[in-house]
């Protein structure tokens, strides 16, 4: 088995059957399946699934624990030598997974690689490569000083602005909503840390491959469509608080795993003050707020 395609849905089955439908094109010649862990859903997914695509090996789920840990448990039952985390919110463009599989081979150290990642308006969606989460990149990101100072690495450090788009380069991290992973990672790095229900799963997993003495690339000739937080919890609007406080739990949880260490104590309990501070205004300004990314 070449590749082996492992998607987490929740209450989202139209945009995983659309899904679902283009992933025969992305695959090109590569031997594949596509093993799907369904977090209790209530609209039908299950029986759709069984239905519409009855080669999908459909993994039920007896509870929502969040992300990481389904995603664990398909990963666990995957046989294909390269293992690929993939959104329900996603489209797949022609051949895109076997352009990273093609590369995966021919790089043997790289470890994750990850495609260039499109908003359904055909934008690029800055998320889908990062830099290292260190404090001033947070920072950086959350003032908008990046967006100020587009071209200026000193600013950029979160989402990579300064760098080519479309240029294939070794990264901090790449995004879960698609991203390709050699088995060998999985039986050497091991699985999602579970302590993350939902953001920065992706970050540090990339972040562990590295230490490992694996590559982490972002490989712009591998295109995907990602809609954006509609494989979760951030797809019904009543629930976009819950996405907020996760995003910021998870990363406070990724700087004390990576980070904290690294700086002395007294600025760390200014850092957690802030993001503290940061996260009251994010869930007063919830009504007004999308989804984080």
């Amino acid at each position: 088995m070449d590749i082996s395609i492992c998607i987490v849905s929740l209450n989202c089955s139209k945009r995983l059957a659309e899904c679902l439908k283009t992933i025969p094109g992305a695959v090109g010649d590569a031997d594949w399946e596509v093993l799907v862990v369904d977090n209790q859903s209530t609209d039908g997914t299950v029986q759709m699934l069984k239905r519409d695509f009855p080669d999908v090996r459909v993994i039920p789920y007896n509870e929502n624990a969040g992300f990481a840990r389904a995603q664990n448990h398909a990963i666990a039952h995957a046989e294909g030598e390269f293992i690929v985390v993939l959104n329900p919110d996603t489209l797949a463009e022609p051949n895109s997974l076997s352009i990273l599989r093609d590369y995966m081979i021919s790089n043997p150290k790289a470890g994750v690689c990850g495609p260039k990642v499109l908003n359904e308006d055909l934008s690029f969606q800055r998320s889908c490569r990062r830099g290292i989460s260190t404090p001033w990149a947070v920072i950086s990101y959350f003032t908008k000083l990046d967006r100020v100072f587009r071209n200026n690495a000193f600013f950029t450090g979160y989402h990579l602005g300064h760098l080519n788009e479309d240029e294939t380069r070794e990264v901090g991290g790449v995004s879960g909503s698609c991203m390709m992973i050699r088995k060998e990672i999985r039986d050497t790095v091991g699985y999602f840390d579970e302590q993350f229900y939902l953001y920065q799963e992706d970050s540090d997993y990339c972040i562990r491959v590295a230490e490992a003495g694996w590559k982490v690339v972002y490989l712009p000739d591998s295109q995907i469509i990602h809609a954006g937080g509609l494989g979760g919890t951030r797809v019904n609007r009543p629930l976009i608080f819950r996405s907020v406080l996760e995003w910021h739990r998870s990363y406070f949880k990724l700087y004390r795993k990576h980070f904290a260490h690294e700086y002395p104590f007294l600025f760390n309990i200014f850092y957690y003050a802030a993001m503290a501070v940061k996260l009251a205004f994010g869930l007063m300004r919830t009504p007004l707020r999308r989804s984080y990314s």
